[in-house]
């Protein structure tokens, strides 16, 4: 038979997987985004007949892959933050008493898991950056598959899911390396890659650091340099953020900075609370009543990275899109001492107005208020006060210079919220910085889909960031790289 879910079993929402058994009989209905968390469902294809996965009492994350017919292995992230692996016999699931686990809570971050002939094949996070192992069902570590250092997986950590398959597929990318996709080869314990080769950006520098908070928490943050650019003195740099949502914001392919990276800036990606890169903890601390601490993190990087000599205040750039384009435009708000220029992208300028989200709003209208909060509730709103960008703005303050990007076709983040923005903060200026928005129209909560649109608007936001710290082009052609079709 068929099996057709209810819009109210979908949710009507990007968030729901499905996944079938081995023999067909039974179809798994689970969320699979970090948030918001979605029930999940089990369904027997045969009769229709649905019924809860897990119990009530398990209220956390839990995602895996069919063992067998009987058997799911789960990553349960039940009264431990970081996850662990247990076998669910799929008949007593609401059960936890028949639950076996396999590989108990460690430092890494369990991310995602796939059953290949009879062993389990993870992925996990160490310090921001994706690792792969090899174990046995009756929880032996067999070994640690070779990878890249500072690397990541779209799938693996956004989506949280390795494709069922027979060989030991994986995909990663780094900071100057494109995603591509390999095959781990347990014998000889060497990995190589499965179709087109990545694309690279040759002679890149790459470190990771470490701030400290002002509650002593450390922060990571990755610097990534071209290695033959002078090392003498601070240089131009460009710090990207986000933070919130327990997404992990992790390395990723550099094509669209390496004009930046080419002619001697610096790359800055910091870590902040409110992100998926270290369990649960790490995210409730830096969003809803605690979205204060992630701007507090980012303020941290940025003062590490100017007290070592890395670059400076007159020399720094901010940039986010989204969520992150909030943490941007608090930033300037909050420290207009800290940056030369900042370069909000499809950003929340007002925590405070209600978002657009229609009838159906569906798992973006969840997400906000893991961010933030609820507006609507006067805790909320006293909090998101303190810190949304446009009831921040002061007069008199010299800001630094801003282009905030956004697009007419934003279904979430109001271009009308940027026009008020940024007439707010030129009525206030007391700098001869510009203050300037620019609006596309065929663009949505991104960059344009069409490369050659895409293209413009890289060129326009790396133009600015340049300019403003004190960064000359390599060559006479421009910015560098982005005409290229070949380099794109």
């Amino acid at each position: 038979m068929t099996v057709t879910l209810s819009p109210s079993e979908l949710d009507v929402n990007f968030n729901k997987m499905g996944q079938v058994s081995p023999d067909g009989s039974r179809l798994l209905v689970s969320s699979f985004l970090p948030s918001p968390r979605l029930p999940s469902a089990l369904v027997d294809t045969h009769t229709g007949e649905r019924r809860a996965f897990l119990p009530d009492s398990h209220e956390a994350f839990c995602f895996g892959a069919w063992a067998d017919d009987r058997h799911f292995i789960a990553l349960s992230f039940q009264d431990n933050e970081r996850g662990r692996i247990v076998e669910i016999p799929i008949v007593t699931s609401t059960d936890m008493s028949t639950w076996r686990e396999i590989v108990p809570a460690r430092d890494l971050v369990l991310r995602a898991v796939a059953v290949t002939h009879g062993q389990l094949f993870i992925c996990a996070l160490e310090d921001a950056s994706q690792v792969y192992e090899l174990w046995s069902r009756d929880g032996q570590k067999i070994a640690r598959a070779p990878s890249a250092p500072y690397a990541a997986s779209l799938t693996a950590f956004i989506w949280r899911h390795i494709l069922p398959n027979d060989a030991y597929i994986f995909e990663f990318e780094t900071f100057d390396k494109s995603l591509a996709s390999y095959v781990y080869d347990p014998d000889s314990d060497s990995v190589s890659v499965v179709g087109p080769r990545p694309r690279t950006l040759d002679g890149l520098e790459v470190e990771q650091r470490f701030a400290t908070a002002s509650d002593g928490v450390r922060i990571p943050y990755f610097v990534v340099s071209h290695a033959g650019g002078s090392q003498a003195g601070p240089r131009p740099a460009l710090a990207f953020a986000y933070g919130g949502g327990n997404v992990a914001w992790l390395p990723s392919f550099l094509r669209r900075y390496a004009p930046f990276i080419e002619a001697g800036g610096v790359f800055i990606q910091p870590i902040l609370r409110g992100g998926g890169e270290y369990g649960d903890s790490w995210s409730a601390q830096g969003n809803r009543e605690h979205k204060q601490r992630c701007f507090d993190d980012l303020y941290a990087v940025a003062e590490d990275s100017i007290a070592s000599g890395l670059t400076s205040a007159g020399q720094l750039a901010l940039s986010g899109e989204s969520n992150g384009g909030m943490t941007t435009a608090a930033a300037l708000t909050q420290r207009p001492d800290l940056w030369a220029a900042a370069i909000p992208r499809f950003p929340v300028l007002d925590g405070l107005e209600p978002f657009p989200f229609g009838s159906n709003p569906g798992a973006i209208a969840a997400y906000v208020p893991v961010l933030y909060g609820d507006a609507n509730e006067p805790e909320f709103a006293n909090i998101i006060a303190r810190y949304s960008p446009y009831q921040n703005v002061e007069d008199g303050t010299p800001y630094p210079a801003v282009l905030i990007m956004l697009g007419l076709q934003d279904p979430l983040c109001l271009p009308s919220n940027g026009r008020r923005m940024v007439a707010r903060l030129q009525a206030a200026n007391a700098s001869n910085r510009p203050i300037i928005a620019r609006f596309y129209d065929n663009t949505g909560h991104d960059f344009s889909a069409d490369p050659d649109l895409a293209r413009q608007q890289v060129a326009e936001y790396l133009a600015f960031v340049m300019k403003h710290t004190g960064l000359a082009p390599k060559n006479d052609s421009g910015i560098l790289g982005l005409t290229d079709q070949g380099r794109w």
